[in-house]
């Protein structure tokens, strides 16, 4: 996804292949984990 969001202390950060993703919601961290390559350009 290519949504933007306000980044905050509390929001859910994943590192990717050395490059950082920050998530919407708390359920898109596994998501994100389970299949990363969806998420990612």
């Amino acid at each position: 996804m290519n949504k933007k969001i306000k980044v905050t202390q509390k929001t859910k950060v994943v590192d990717y292949k050395g490059q950082k993703y920050y998530l919407c919601c708390p359920g898109c961290d596994s998501e994100f984990i389970k299949n990363p390559e969806k998420f990612v350009r």
